[in-house]
């Protein structure tokens, strides 16, 4: 299993890379961006894609590389995981489909889930009302 999700993080790193989406500076690890959480004491953005999604590779090209996207994401750590690869937690939150948006307050509770495609400014407010709620 430790394989698995190291081949699907060079997978996913990889096609960031192709994809351009390194607009927003995700994170890969899920521990990781919930300890750096709770450290910042900001909230979390969770995507969970598949690279063989279509709407999710649009909202790289057209949502994640917006810069008033970029910018609002400075306020969260965001933390992009495989649904395939990182199953556990994609369970833990309930998600059953990509692409699927979750914000995550430090202590590791929901905010707030969006299930679908965005458009950059659907995607603003969903992070504008996730923020502090």
């Amino acid at each position: 299993m430790r394989n698995a999700k190291s081949l699907g993080l060079i997978a996913l790193a990889s096609l960031t890379l192709l994809t351009g989406c390194q607009a927003v500076p995700w994170n890969y690890s899920y521990d990781l961006a919930m300890q750096s959480a709770a450290r910042q004491r900001k909230r979390v953005v969770v995507l969970f894609a598949t690279a063989s999604s279509p709407e999710c590779r649009e909202m790289d090209w057209t949502v994640f590389t917006d810069a008033k996207v970029r910018e609002m994401m400075r306020e969260f750590v965001p933390v992009r995981q495989d649904f395939f690869v990182n199953r556990p937690e994609a369970d833990k939150l309930g998600v059953t489909q990509v692409p699927t948006l979750v914000v995550l307050r430090p202590d590791g509770t929901v905010a707030g889930t969006h299930v679908g495609k965005l458009s950059p400014e659907d995607l603003r407010f969903f992070l504008i009302k996730n923020r502090f709620n």
